[in-house]
């Protein structure tokens, strides 16, 4: 080929690139009355697109999606990072059909932030609301999650920010269950309540702080983390929270892995938190560890069960309601002497 000719070709090629480069945008939009063929426009304010999914495809990596109307933008998969934003005053949702999850985030390495969500269920079967299955860091404010399987589900390592989030009547409000690596979660100032089983899962490689939170009339526990994998970690702290009323208990860690000894890599602390009714307000199981500073235990069937290889120290003003095993059972609102308890 002539050299002009090659040259021509290359430039021809470079200005496709380049034109596909240019082709997303840095922010896009979506609105009821929008059209998804505005994608060839990438869903500008003026021209904003219908559903979350064209309008991701239109972003570009590190920009944002945002809603400038109430209604139901479908279902989507986030591949990079992005940021979908629901304006405070707008109700940005999502319906779930059975078998599938309302956001789906696949995108290794990335920051995801998902700002004001309303994603529903409807009780039906096998429905997600918001499914992890590989990101760096995701962030979710402001989300109200009902009726699903798991209103967060959180299946890879990395780290999971909860915050001002409502998670109601689903199997399981979050579960934590990295296939690989360490998965680290913070949940702050979020309400779960009515979940059919526990409020919180947290499995195996999995750290879980919580900071000024409610659990109310959930079908298990609070919040129950559990490892059955020897060598494997978990964690669980529970900080100025409230349980009311949950089935289970309030807080419960396991280490049932085939360790022999307690180890600070299986277990949780509580401080500072009032559990008000429920079978166990603390359960200890196996060989984990849980510190107890400040707290009110009250109204449940047992305050502080500690099973046998199982350590509980107690410093601080604990206040319990109800003993068992070396805590003395039958007294109403008695504190929880300093010490520790195997």
């Amino acid at each position: 080929m002539h050299p002009i000719a090659l040259r021509q070709a290359a430039l021809a090629a470079l200005l496709v690139a380049s034109s596909a480069t240019w082709a997303a945008a840095p922010r896009t939009f979506v609105s009821t009355s929008g059209s998804d063929s505005n994608s060839a426009s990438n869903c500008g304010p003026t021209t904003p697109c219908r559903t979350f999914n064209v309008a991701l495809a239109a972003t570009n990596a590190g920009g944002e999606v945002v809603a400038l109307n109430s209604g139901g933008y479908g279902t989507a998969t986030i591949t990079q990072a992005v940021s979908i934003v629901i304006p405070s005053g707008i109700d940005g949702a999502i319906s779930v059909p059975a078998a599938t999850s309302g956001i789906t985030v696949n995108a290794p390495g990335a920051l995801v932030v998902l700002r004001g969500l309303s994603i529903t269920g409807q009780s039906v079967a096998s429905t997600i609301g918001i499914d992890i299955v590989a990101a760096g860091r995701v962030v979710v404010q402001g989300a109200n999650l009902i009726g699903l399987d798991s209103g967060i589900s959180a299946l890879s390592g990395g780290s999971l920010d909860v915050t001002a989030s409502t998670i109601n009547d689903c199997f399981t409000g979050i579960a934590l269950a990295p296939a690989t690596g360490t998965l680290t979660a913070t949940v702050q100032g979020s309400n779960i309540s009515g979940s059919t089983g526990d409020g919180i899962d947290v499995f195996n490689n999995a750290l879980l702080s919580v900071d000024s939170s409610v659990f109310s009339v959930n079908g298990g526990y609070g919040v129950s983390g559990s490892t059955t994998v020897l060598g494997a970690t978990i964690g669980v702290g529970v900080w100025n929270s409230r349980f009311f009323g949950n089935v289970g208990g309030g807080v419960s860690v396991s280490d049932t892995s085939g360790a022999t000894t307690n180890s600070s890599t299986s277990g949780g602390e509580m401080k500072n938190t009032l559990v008000l009714g429920g079978g166990n307000c603390v359960n200890v199981a196996g060989v984990a560890s849980m510190g107890l500073l400040n707290n009110t235990l009250s109204g449940c069937t047992v305050g502080v069960n500690a099973a046998s290889g199982a350590l509980v120290s107690s410093s601080g003003d604990n206040s319990v309601g109800s003993r068992t095993k070396t805590l003395l059972g039958g007294q109403a609102n008695v504190p929880l002497p300093l010490g520790t308890y195997y």
